[in-house]
């Protein structure tokens, strides 16, 4: 068993403290809206009810899904292990070094990532047809990863990606050909 901490808690993951000890809420306001905005429609989007041939919804659930797939704790892990072992093998670096996000703090860095690549993720979802499937069995299921895509393949035209909904609902967009 793994304690709840451990599994679905960081405190201040969004908002890391800067080099002063401040925080800076700017990630925290845009998850804020697109969560109030994704509330209002989640009931039409999980019965499949929305337009999504639509360029706003598109654009709204491309920007959606792309924080999603950024935001996970798995992502910040993952850059927290690699600085770790930058420090082991060539040490810090230096402050000329700090050009653009902060190298030497987990957390700032992985927030810089996630406002860097939000757009770039989410010009390239919305590019691409949208679809829910619906499946008369509950095969589908949500997690801490819920967006399912191939990073190999993802700026590929042919690439797809997986949004579980609900237990019988997924948000799919559609690989286009090459």
């Amino acid at each position: 068993p793994v304690s709840v901490r451990n599994v679905c808690g960081q405190r201040y993951l969004y908002s890391p403290e800067d080099t002063t000890g401040a925080r800076d809420p700017t990630l925290e306001g845009v998850l804020g809206k697109l969560e109030a905005t994704a509330a209002k429609i989640w009931p039409c989007l999980t019965q499949g009810e929305l337009d999504l041939t639509n360029q706003e919804i598109r654009g709204f659930l491309a920007n959606f899904v792309s924080i999603l797939h950024l935001r996970n704790v798995f992502l910040y892990r993952t850059i927290d292990k690699v600085i770790e072992l930058r420090d082991k093998l060539y040490g810090a670096p230096t402050p000329e070094f700090f050009a653009g996000p902060d190298p030497t703090h987990s957390g700032r860095f992985f927030v810089h990532t996630m406002l860097e690549n939000m757009g770039k993720f989410s010009e390239h979802l919305s590019q691409k047809p949208w679809m829910v499937l619906v499946s008369e069995d509950a095969g589908f299921f949500t997690c801490d990863r819920p967006v399912v895509v191939d990073p190999k393949s993802f700026f590929r035209s042919r690439s797809e990606l997986l949004l579980p909904l609900s237990p019988t609902h997924v948000l799919a967009t559609q690989g286009v050909g090459e």
